[in-house]
């Protein structure tokens, strides 16, 4: 639940502050948790082997949390918030509920854009990143017990740490070709979407 609610917001936000080369800015930010994924094998190692799973299971939320608060106490909007001080502002910002509307609906409409929900393409998208999902880490869950059935004693958590090196190198080189005009975002996001599904089968 954490790695949902923090994934999507980080990538969606880097439209505020970059108009160019925003490929670029997305293949930079990603980059580092591929490096952390490079990484993190080696420490769940160490931890697993001294502490244990409940205290390295500790430790990971312990990391969760200091992120996101760094996150919060780091992030600046762009768009300046209106003073609630102002009777001017105060009433202009006010949502005018028409007389016998669901205020319930009338929130939830002044919240969230629904009307994006009407757009078939959309819809077809979510729901193909949504079944991708079932398949994109069964890698990380099963490679490790597959490499010491085939080659027991080996340090397979190695495998994992290549796989994060080549998702980095991948995420930085498609960044800068998603920023070439004759390049089309969508095609390139579908054909990384079907090498996906064909790498997994």
């Amino acid at each position: 639940a954490a790695n949902s609610l923090n994934f999507v917001p980080y990538i969606v936000i880097l439209g505020q502050y970059f108009d160019r080369r925003l490929g670029m800015v997305n293949g930079v930010v990603t980059f580092g948790a591929s490096v952390f994924t490079m990484v993190l094998p080696f420490i769940l190692t160490f931890t697993l082997g001294t502490i244990g799973i409940f205290n390295t299971m500790r430790v990971m939320a312990a990391l969760w949390v200091v992120s996101f608060v760094l996150v919060a106490v780091t992030y600046r909007p762009l768009q300046p918030q209106t003073s609630t001080h102002n009777p001017e502002t105060k009433s202009s910002s006010r949502v005018l509920v028409p007389h016998g509307a669901n205020r319930v609906s009338v929130w939830v409409k002044s919240h969230f854009n629904l009307s994006i929900w009407k757009n078939n393409s959309y819809i077809c998208w979510v729901i193909g990143i949504s079944l991708t999902q079932f398949g994109y880490f069964l890698f990380v869950i099963h490679l490790i017990a597959y490499a010491n059935m085939v080659a027991p004693g080996s340090p397979t958590e190695i495998l994992i740490s290549v796989m994060g090196g080549s998702s980095a190198l991948g995420r930085l080189v498609f960044g800068r070709v998603a920023d070439h005009p004759r390049v089309n975002k969508i095609a390139l996001q579908q054909f990384a979407l079907m090498m996906t599904a064909l790498s997994i089968l």
